[in-house]
């Protein structure tokens, strides 16, 4: 795997260069640890409304300057909230647009103005957002088990709530700004092919003399869920299924390695996983029935195995879910099951290394947290698992389960 990455310190800033040879397009993005995880009840949601009014304007641009600067340069531009990280980004580009991308993240990163007229307007547009996502049954559900399972910093919606929004003020978006996003929390992440002389000296030309200072985030809580075996059992009305989640712990991002994504795959990654065969196909208890990650710091991770059955099926379904976990824990996993859950990670390793986007999110994650990434290592892990050290892994991990479970019911 053909890959070189650079690291330089600029004014303060981390620059993390990937450099792949022949890559055609590029990629440039901030990241920085200043989402949600940093606000309070009073101001609930000022990380993702920060995160509109980049677009708003800086002392030499227009909102409208821009919209039209990001199309022109011809990659696809971008910016998403979470928990931890906000990223500001233009993928898919060409490569002779790489400095037009850095000159205008650059100066949407560190010299927004934040207009009075910009804040009001777009008050009304991030509140249908959040009716967007209220109405959304997922989202709603997600946003119920985070607010009963999950600690202080993680445990409010993103979006915030109708009247932190209709409060929101420049004087609470600029303190902020101003305090939570620093040049010891924010990189600028760079994937191309240029020559690593361009790159530094590019960076050099629009981070030299920034003014971010240092962060005044908050230490963020080791814990992402604080206690465990829990049951939640709430109602909504308007939908026709009950919504089931087991939601429990994994590795934090800096311990996990193969035997997890392995144990992950095979037990409810895809169409060929032991939940999907079993609950699915052999019982038709649902349409669908997957696992995954959900959240991730340094310190602690949580997962989430979720579906949506009918109401009067949740005890079969808990109890079927059992009988695949215990069936793991006395049999392994077989020959012809990890063969094909090696080579579904295999797979989307391959497909992530084609997708700089895909690439980048993961690369801002362990740089932000300060855990080493090897693409080539990882991949050889891949390559050279072994099916005992799996199961191994597998039994250990569901003997030792922590777990809280979640059911949504249709109000009557």
């Amino acid at each position: 795997m053909n890959y070189k990455v650079i690291r330089k310190n600029i004014d303060g800033i981390d620059v993390v260069y990937m450099q792949i040879p022949n890559l055609f397009t590029s990629y440039v993005g901030f990241h920085s640890l200043a989402g949600s995880y940093g606000e309070n009840a009073q101001n609930s949601g000022v990380a993702h409304y920060l995160e509109h009014m980049f677009f708003k304007g800086t002392e030499i641009r227009s909102w409208e300057d821009i919209a039209r600067e990001g199309s022109m340069l011809g990659g696809i531009q971008n910016a998403c909230t979470g928990q931890y990280k906000v990223s500001y980004y233009l993928s898919g580009l060409p490569q002779d647009n790489f400095e037009g991308a850095v000159d205008l993240l650059s100066d949407m990163m560190l010299n927004s103005t934040l207009p009075q007229s910009e804040i009001d307007s777009e008050r009304t547009v991030i509140l249908e957002e959040l009716k967007m996502r209220q109405d959304n049954h997922n989202s709603h559900f997600y946003g119920e088990i985070a607010s009963r399972f999950h600690n202080s910093q993680t445990s409010s919606r993103i979006l915030g709530t109708e009247e932190t929004i209709g409060n929101m003020s420049y004087e609470t978006l600029e303190k902020y700004y101003r305090t939570k996003y620093g040049r010891d929390n924010t990189i600028l992440l760079i994937i191309g092919s240029m020559p690593e002389t361009q790159v530094e000296d590019v960076c050099r030309k629009y981070l030299t003399h920034n003014n971010l200072s240092i962060s005044t985030n908050y230490m963020i809580e080791p814990e992402i869920v604080p206690q465990w075996n829990l049951n939640e059992e709430f109602s909504r009305v308007g939908i026709q299924q009950t919504y089931i989640c087991e939601h429990f712990r994994i590795p934090d991002i800096a311990t996990r390695d193969i035997n997890h994504e392995m144990f992950n795959e095979i037990y409810g990654g895809g169409m060929n996983s032991l939940l999907f065969r079993e609950i699915r196909e052999k019982q038709g208890l649902c349409y669908n029935i997957g696992t995954g990650d959900w959240l991730a710091n340094g310190c602690s991770g949580v997962g989430i195995m979720r579906s949506g059955i009918d109401s009067s099926k949740v005890d079969q379904f808990r109890k079927a879910v059992d009988g695949v976990k215990n069936q793991i824990i006395t049999n392994g996993f077989n020959k012809q099951d990890f063969l094909a859950g090696k080579n579904a990670i295999l797979g989307e390793f391959c497909r992530t290394m084609q997708n700089p986007e895909s690439m980048a999110m993961q690369i801002a994650n362990f740089e932000l947290f300060g855990v080493d990434f090897d693409f080539q290592a990882d991949y050889d892990a891949c390559r050279n698992v072994k099916l005992d050290n799996v199961n191994e892994y597998a039994k250990e991990f569901l003997t030792n389960m922590e777990s809280n479970w979640a059911v949504m019911t249709p109000s009557s």
